[in-house]
């Protein structure tokens, strides 16, 4: 009677452990994902700002070049 009274305790130790493990899994599939939505957005970000200071630059190198050639 005792090893089946251990056997049940280990039984639910057991089913405990896997209902834990299944919570974090789970937890941390949820951040995975949220934290990958945030990795995309910000790098969508940056690359609008970045072709905007591309963009700034060329308008600035060509008013330049406009400036330099008109003088001549």
């Amino acid at each position: 009677m005792k090893d089946a009274m251990k056997t049940l305790g280990q039984m639910e130790k057991i089913s405990t452990d896997t209902d834990e493990y299944s919570a974090l899994k789970d937890l941390l599939w949820d951040r995975k994902e949220k934290l990958e939505t945030y990795s995309q957005q910000r790098h969508d970000e940056l690359d609008k700002e970045l072709q905007r200071n591309r963009d700034e630059l060329q308008d600035y190198i060509d008013k330049k070049r406009d400036d330099k050639q008109s003088g001549l």
